[in-house]
């Protein structure tokens, strides 16, 4: 884990902007929402920031990205909800990055696979309470509509962390010095 303050800051905002940028290109992308729609590197992206920098920074970076993405693709009325999703994520990744320590691809899946599961949890019941829906509908639609969306992005998490997150990390150490 990263010790100095102005690296975890930097990175932060490296990481945030990255993880921003990739979501904007997607939704800018000529058919990109439809075709990447599920194909989250937010989830990715915060998570890694919370492997390196701990639970706190990791929730910061967690809320800060989703706080600036929404301001740059639009806010939706379930942003409290979505910020405090990514900060958790985050936070979950920086109490649990001392069992990451050989990057076992089977374990960071099921870590990338649980993330967004807990996400899309906590989003489509807010969105049941929100839109006054029963939460069983919420989670049907959430999951199964638009073409499958929810069940894309458990599996593209899935091998995103298996297979990306394992060289993201690797790399971001030696470029940091951990």
């Amino acid at each position: 884990m990263i010790e100095n303050y102005t690296k975890k800051l930097s990175l932060v905002t490296v990481l945030s902007s990255l993880a921003i940028a990739l979501e904007i290109v997607k939704s800018i992308s000529p058919g990109g929402f439809v075709l990447l729609a599920g194909i989250e590197p937010v989830t990715l992206l915060v998570a890694l920031g919370g492997t390196l920098l701990g639970p706190l920074y990791g929730f910061f970076q967690g809320l800060v990205t989703n706080l600036l993405y929404s301001f740059f693709l639009g806010v939706s009325v379930i942003l409290p909800f979505t910020a405090l999703g990514f900060g958790l994520i985050g936070f979950l990744a920086g109490l649990l990055q001392k069992y990451l320590k050989n990057d076992n691809q089977v374990i960071l899946g099921l870590m990338g696979f649980s993330y967004s599961l807990l996400f899309d949890l906590l989003t489509n019941i807010a969105h049941a309470f929100l839109f006054n829906i029963p939460i069983e509908v919420s989670l049907i639609a959430g999951f199964l509509l638009p073409p499958f969306i929810g069940v894309k992005h458990l599996i593209s998490n899935f091998i995103l962390f298996s297979f990306v997150f394992p060289i993201l990390k690797k790399k971001i150490e030696l470029i940091v010095g951990v």
